[in-house]
């Protein structure tokens, strides 16, 4: 995942290269949508549970994003790279069962994420934008439960729920201008978590979370302005 950022980085370096930086912007956005998390989980004696089903759930995500936009003489669109800090509540979860031992099984986890993404602009036509997006986030663990069997426990002391987690994260999306100083857009993400271990002596448990999320944002400029910077 921490090579979609390279990529974004170095399309951006190819990019900014003979132009021109025309204009500054800074927004604020909010976007909700679905997400669907799996967990990769192994138990103590390094067996992976291979029947855990993903669930959905919903997200809320509220940043702020500044952008350069870049003008190329030999072309008339112009185009955008932007830096995107975001702060979003998640919800993970998974439901699985064990038919030799007789067991079922659900995790259901909320999470506060502080996020740094990066934004290019890869393709204008007309008035839609096709953008990719990388970046990771800092998810601190709000609260978590595991059901076994219909017994409800809290994961709040749980080993492998540390209260912070990172996540690395890449996607794409596709915005519409609403007007000069409002768009919409609709956004992919997937994310996988880093691996949480068991710190017990002798054990082998682990658990690492994948995600994927569709959703709907509206981003509002709240400042632009004009410079003409030569980029070389």
């Amino acid at each position: 995942m921490k090579n979609y950022i390279l990529i974004i980085l170095l399309i951006f370096s190819a990019s900014a290269s003979a132009q021109e930086i025309k204009i500054l912007q800074d927004a604020l956005f909010v976007e909700y949508g679905k997400s669907t998390s799996n967990f990769d989980f192994t138990n103590s004696l390094g067996v992976s549970s291979v029947n855990i089903n993903p669930t959905s759930k919903n997200y809320l995500r509220v940043g702020y994003s500044h952008d350069w936009y870049f003008s190329n003489k030999s072309a008339l669109n112009e185009n955008r790279f932007g830096l995107v800090f975001s702060l979003d509540y998640n919800n993970y979860g998974a439901k699985g069962s064990n038919k030799i031992l007789n067991n079922f099984y659900e995790w259901d986890l909320d999470y506060l994420g502080l996020n740094l993404f990066l934004n290019y602009d890869l393709i204008k036509i007309k008035d839609f934008s096709f953008f990719v997006t990388a970046g990771s986030s800092l998810d601190y663990n709000l609260r978590g439960t595991q059901i076994i069997n219909y017994q409800v426990f809290s994961l709040k002391n749980s080993e492998e729920f540390d209260p912070f987690t990172f996540f690395f994260k890449g996607g794409a999306g596709i915005s519409y201008p609403l007007s000069e100083n409002a768009k919409i857009y609709v956004q992919y993400l997937y994310g996988l978590s880093q691996i949480m271990r068991d710190d017990s002596q002798n054990s082998l448990e682990e658990l690492n979370i994948s995600n994927h999320s569709i959703g709907l944002g509206l981003l509002i400029n709240i400042k632009k302005f004009y410079r003409n910077i030569q980029t070389q």
